[in-house]
């Protein structure tokens, strides 16, 4: 099996096959990597200040 970079994250940093990830993230739609820290740091850096809003 051959591992290629085939896109990259929200901070441009390379993503390869066989890595998890969440697309459409955000307002812009961002791609991350599934990984808990991952997730912190976008959201501390890209989300600060963005609404969340929830409908029950």
């Amino acid at each position: 099996m051959d591992i290629k970079k085939v896109r990259t994250d929200w901070k441009g940093d390379p993503i390869y096959s066989g890595d998890e990830i969440i697309t459409n993230v955000g307002p812009e739609g961002d791609t991350i990597k599934d990984d808990p820290k991952e997730i912190r740091k976008y959201i501390l850096e890209e989300l600060s200040g963005v609404a969340v809003v929830a409908n029950d």
